[in-house]
């Protein structure tokens, strides 16, 4: 489903917060509070996009990790080999906006020891994949620098004007049961550290999630084993981007929190899990929260709500996966207005009645989102890059 539909030229838009930006619909110029402005399916009249997909692009033998946009449209996936066929290896593929391939290179990961990979495009172009190494390539997939660290397990990393911040669990005790957050702040160009702090009492383990940069601070995610139980739950570490400071530290023993992204008023959006479900959450910047989501799946950390993405008209799409409450299955993704109105949702099939659908990761591009996930058969895995938006 999506919005209602409109005259297809409006004098003016409103932005996510309120107010008039001056944007047109229809002149084909992504103007503040647009998610799209082009012709065709993906669009609609009201300058939003439709869940419909322009295009999707293939892979064999292969599963992806991450999908990152650039600044012109070109998208970026890594991959993983398949399960049946380790001797793949992990890749980067460039796709345009079109579909077609631009490159594709080989990634050397035997250094992840426990890290969870991720991807992020900076504003110049640069290509920053994340492991237990860091590494920045080019825009045509040359390696440029890669900084390896000692006594932290990198979790995630954010780009942000022009800055490169990574997140990540430094072991306190030689038995690894307590760690705390180490931030990094790192140049871009060069991959030298700018500042590095550290961020937590070392209470017990850390399971970290996700990262992500608002106007001022790093804010990142994640759940804490402490070693008294009663006080283990999700946790939220803020940052101040500019000097590394450490802010306030945020609890919850009763939920936990998987993946969180910042709107462009300054505002929070987390997904989660809490006794009532899955959710997806707005909080103000007092941390009041503005709206609540859930969704209806019966799993639990398994099945419902996953990766985030924010696009450029304040709209939330959320990954979604497992079982929902008919007795159904999803995989798909589900949009949502600034102000948690569900705008369109979409299901990703898989190809094979014994194959299983999995959507891995979004990302928005100019006018577009980004999509990529694998679909699972008994003859292997095949990851899939979909383009949802104009033609």
């Amino acid at each position: 489903m999506s919005r209602p539909a409109a005259a297809a030229l409006l004098l003016s838009c409103s932005s996510p917060d309120g107010g008039e930006t001056g944007a047109i619909c229809g002149n084909h110029v992504l103007d503040p509070g647009e998610a799209c402005d082009g012709e065709g399916d993906g669009c609609d009249a009201t300058c939003h996009l439709t869940g419909e997909a322009a295009w999707t692009a293939t892979r064999s033998a292969s599963m992806v990790i991450d999908v990152a946009v650039g600044g012109d449209g070109t998208i970026v996936v890594y991959g993983a080999p398949d399960r049946h066929d380790p001797a793949v290896g992990y890749w980067l593929r460039a796709l345009d906006a079109g579909g077609e391939q631009q490159w594709e290179v080989a990634v050397d990961v035997d250094d992840f020891n426990g890290a969870s990979p991720h991807l992020e495009i900076g504003d110049d172009g640069g290509i920053f994949v994340q492991g237990s190494t860091l590494r920045r390539y080019g825009p045509e997939g040359e390696l440029a620098w890669q900084v390896t660290p000692t006594n932290v397990v990198y979790a995630d990393v954010a780009v942000a004007e022009g800055a490169v911040y990574v997140s990540g669990a430094a072991p306190v005790d030689n038995a690894g049961s307590a760690d705390k957050l180490r931030v990094e702040r790192r140049d871009p160009a060069t991959g030298a550290i700018v500042w590095q702090t550290l961020v937590g009492d070392g209470s017990g383990a850390l399971l970290l999630t996700d990262t992500t940069v608002t106007r001022d601070s790093v804010i990142t995610v994640g759940h804490l084993l402490a070693q008294k139980s009663e006080q283990s739950g999700a946790v939220r570490f803020s940052v101040d981007a500019a000097t590394g400071a450490p802010g306030p530290v945020v609890r919850d023993r009763d939920e936990y929190w998987h993946s969180i992204g910042a709107l462009p008023s300054g505002d929070l959006v987390l997904v989660g899990y809490a006794a009532a479900g899955p959710f997806v959450r707005r909080l103000g910047v007092d941390g009041e929260t503005r709206w609540t989501y859930f969704f209806d799946f019966t799993g639990t950390s398994a099945d419902g709500p996953g990766d985030l993405a924010i696009g450029p008209d304040g709209s939330v799409v959320v990954l979604t996966e497992g079982d929902l409450e008919d007795g159904a299955s999803e995989a798909g993704v589900r949009s949502f207005s600034s102000d948690g109105q569900l705008d369109w949702s979409t299901v990703f099939p898989s190809s094979d009645a014994d194959g299983q659908a999995l959507t891995i990761a979004a990302a928005f591009g100019p006018g577009f989102l980004a999509v990529v996930g694998d679909d699972v058969t008994p003859a292997g895995s095949v990851t899939w890059v979909r383009k949802l938006g104009p033609t």
